[in-house]
C-alpha cells in the first residue's frame, strides 16, 4: 500500500512540476515562438538532503527540549531565468518534519511527513571562480501525508487527530551552483542551506477541541500554537534545457544537409546567397543564422551604441541594444564575434585610435559581464581609417562613430 502511494505521489509530483514550468514560461512563449528561446532560460533537476526539524510552541508552559532529529528531503525543481540576476524555481518536495519530545518523562518521536510546494525567488550573486552563489526567499505550502509517533516499541500512525492537514511557511537560504561538463553536456551541481519558518498552526482540530488522546494521558488541552521549524541541507543536480536546443539545432542542420544532398544536382548547385552589403541589422543576421546561411565575415553595424562624450563609458540607453547582441550569442552558442571600434575625424589620429580601442574594449567587457565566454569574443580598433560616410557633415560623423560586430562562425 505504501509503495503504491509513493509511486502515485511521484507521478503527481512530476505532473505538477510540468504544469508549473508551462505556467511560468508561457509569458516567454508569447514573446517568441522559437523553442530554443525557452530552452535557454530553463533548467530542471532533482535535489536531496537532510532536514533537521523542530517545533515551536507559543505556550510558555510547554518547554520541550529538541534533540537532533535528522529527516529526509527529496524533490524536483525547474529553475527559470527571468533577468540577469533573478530567477524563480518552482519545486515540489517530500520532506520529513517533527521533533523528539520529552513530555513528563516520556521521550518519543513525533515524525510528520509533508508534500511541499515551494516557489523560491533567487537573486544570483557575482560569480566566484567556477561557483555561482545565490540567495533566495520562498513561500512554502505543505500538505501532511501522514507520519508516525514512536515510543520504544510502540508506534502510532499520525492521522488528522494529531496534525493539521496543511502547513504554510517561509523559507530563506543561500547556496551555490557549479557548472560542469559531463559527456559534453552542461550540468549544474549545487549545494544549499535553508531555514524554514512555519507560519501556520500544526495542531489538528481534534487537539484544539480536546478530543485527541495522547500517548501518556487520556486527553490534553491546547492553549497556544505549535509551528514547524527546520534547518535543511541539500545537494542538487540540474540539466539546462539548452543542451536539448543544441541537439535540436544539430538534428535540424543534419536534416537540411541530407535534404540538399538528395536534391538533383541542378538544384543543389544553386545555394542561397546573402545580399552583399557593408553592414546588416541584427534582425537580418538572426534571419540568416536561423536559415543556416554562411555569415562569416559579415558585419552588424550599430550606430545606436553611444558613449559619454570623448569617453569610452557606454550610456544606459545603449545597453538595450547590446542586450540584443547578447541574445543573439546566447541563441547561437557556436557563433563567435569580433568587435570593431571606429570614430569620426574630430581630434588627432592618435587620439581617435586610442578612443576606438577603449570603446571596442568597453563593449567587449560588457558582453563578458553578461556571461558570454571570452573565447567567443575578440576586438579590434581602427580610429578614422574606415569611414562609411563623409566627415564633412554632422550626420556623416555620427555614422562614422560606430561599433561593428563581425561574425566569425567559420568552422
Amino acid at each position: 500500500m505504501n509503495q503504491l502511494y509513493f509511486t502515485r505521489s511521484i507521478k503527481n509530483l512530476i505532473l505538477a512540476l510540468c504544469f508549473l514550468v508551462i505556467l511560468f514560461t508561457e509569458p516567454v512563449m508569447s514573446q517568441s515562438v522559437k523553442l530554443d528561446s525557452i530552452l535557454n532560460k530553463v533548467s530542471v533537476g532533482i535535489s536531496t538532503g537532510i532536514n533537521f526539524p523542530s517545533m515551536y510552541y507559543s505556550d510558555q508552559d510547554i518547554k520541550y527540549q529538541s534533540s537532533l532529529f535528522p529527516r529526509g528531503i527529496v524533490g524536483l525543481f525547474a529553475e527559470i531565468k527571468l533577468k540577469k540576476n533573478f530567477s524563480i524555481r518552482p519545486e515540489m518536495a517530500f520532506i520529513g518534519k517533527g521533533q523528539i519530545i520529552d513530555d513528563l518523562g516520556i521521550k518519543y518521536k513525533f515524525s510528520s511527513n509533508y508534500f511541499d510546494v515551494r516557489l523560491p525567488v533567487i537573486y544570483n550573486l557575482r560569480k566566484m571562480s567556477s561557483f555561482e552563489p545565490y540567495l533566495f526567499l520562498a513561500p512554502t505550502l505543505g500538505f501532511a501525508t501522514g507520519g508516525m509517533i514512536k515510543f520504544q516499541d510502540m508506534k502510532k500512525e499520525i492521522t488528522n487527530a494529531s496534525i493539521a492537514s496543511a502547513d504554510f511557511g517561509l523559507m530563506l537560504g543561500c547556496g551555490a551552483k557549479c557548472p560542469v561538463k559531463i559527456m559534453n553536456y552542461d550540468v549544474l551541481i549545487g549545494a544549499e542551506v535553508n531555514y524554514n519558518v512555519g507560519l501556520s498552526d500544526t495542531y489538528s482540530k481534534k487537539e484544539i477541541d480536546e478530543t485527541a488522546i495522547a500517548l501518556n494521558r487520556f486527553s490534553y488541552s491546547i492553549d497556544g500554537t505549535r509551528k514547524n521549524r527546520g534547518l535543511g541541507i541539500t545537494v542538487s543536480f540540474a540539466v539546462p534545457l539548452k543542451n536539448f536546443a543544441s541537439l535540436l539545432a544539430k538534428k535540424e542542420k543534419q536534416q537540411i544537409v541530407e535534404k540538399i544532398n538528395h536534391q538533383p544536382e541542378i538544384i543543389s548547385s544553386k545555394k542561397p546567397e546573402i545580399p552583399n552589403k557593408d553592414c546588416y541589422t541584427i534582425e537580418e543576421m538572426l534571419s540568416y543564422l536561423d536559415k543556416g546561411y554562411d555569415v562569416n565575415d559579415r558585419k552588424i553595424c550599430l550606430y545606436t551604441i553611444n558613449f559619454e562624450t570623448a569617453k569610452s563609458i557606454i550610456d544606459k540607453p545603449s545597453m538595450e541594444y547590446l542586450k540584443q547582441i547578447v541574445n543573439l550569442l546566447e541563441k547561437f552558442p557556436t557563433t563567435k564575434m569580433k568587435i570593431n571600434g571606429h570614430t569620426d575625424n574630430v581630434g588627432t589620429e592618435e587620439y581617435n585610435l586610442q578612443l576606438s580601442k577603449n570603446r571596442a574594449l568597453a563593449v567587449y567587457n560588457y558582453l563578458i559581464s553578461q556571461s558570454i565566454k571570452s573565447e567567443r569574443l575578440s576586438y579590434a580598433y581602427f580610429g578614422t581609417k574606415y569611414p562609411v560616410s563623409s566627415n564633412d557633415t554632422e550626420e556623416g560623423r555620427r555614422n562614422n562613430r560606430r561599433v561593428e560586430f563581425e561574425m566569425q562562425n567559420r568552422k
